[in-house]
């Protein structure tokens, strides 16, 4: 699964919301796939009027702390979700969704308890 979403960054699903407005969710692997992949599009999506709303699949927990640290390994998926709330709020979209799952480990989660997940999560988005 972890392979299937790096391979494709951001999947963007379209549906209605109760006013017909477009909406649509970017279902990326990591907190700043939404700043290096799609940003430019998801901001002048959202300046458009759909609403925009990102969940990644994780806190980006196995990224590096960068040279010189930016905080200790142990802080690092605070700092990586506090990183992606400020650019979701700086390219003018919702607040974003996390599901948890272990950074590195997006394998070993099994289809089907993942699309149950993603299920759950959809029919209850903000994006009504």
């Amino acid at each position: 699964m972890r392979r299937d979403l790096n391979r494709r960054a951001a999947h963007l699903c379209w549906a209605a919301s109760m006013n017909d407005a477009p909406v649509l969710l970017a279902v990326l692997a990591h907190p700043d796939d939404e700043s290096f992949r799609c940003g430019g599009t998801l901001a002048l999506l959202a300046r458009r009027g759909v609403r925009v709303q990102v969940l990644t699949a994780t806190r980006g927990q196995a990224g590096s702390c960068g040279e010189p640290p930016l905080c200790r390994p142990d802080e690092l998926p605070a700092v990586r979700e506090c990183e992606l709330r400020c650019a979701c709020a700086a390219l003018g979209v919702l607040p974003p969704i996390l599901l948890d799952y272990e950074d590195g480990h997006l394998s070993e989660a099994t289809r089907q308890s993942s699309s149950r997940r993603f299920s759950l999560l959809w029919t209850g988005c903000d994006l009504k």
